[in-house]
């Protein structure tokens, strides 16, 4: 595994690619057809950009997680996690 050095954002919170590419290999596993891994992955991603409090990680990780529910059909939590994008 590549180790990546994390990011100063303007915030002064960190940000590295991992919580964009946790997103992805969400989708990625979905595919596969692993979708209980799929959506841990997802929302692992989610609640780190939020721990964080870096708005380009969190926006990041949460369309994922909207493009993630959406193939998987869940309509009622892709309508929350849409909120949490407007917000």
């Amino acid at each position: 595994m590549i180790h990546l050095p994390p990011l100063a954002s303007a915030s002064g919170g960190k940000s590295t690619p991992r919580y964009h590419h946790r997103g992805s290999l969400g989708i990625v596993l979905f595919c596969l057809g692993f979708p209980d891994q799929a959506l841990a992955r997802s929302n692992a991603a989610i609640a780190e950009a939020r721990r964080l409090a870096h708005p380009p990680s969190l926006a990041a990780s949460l369309g994922l997680g909207a493009r993630l529910l959406s193939l998987d059909g869940e309509i009622a939590a892709l309508d929350d996690g849409q909120n949490s994008l407007l917000r």
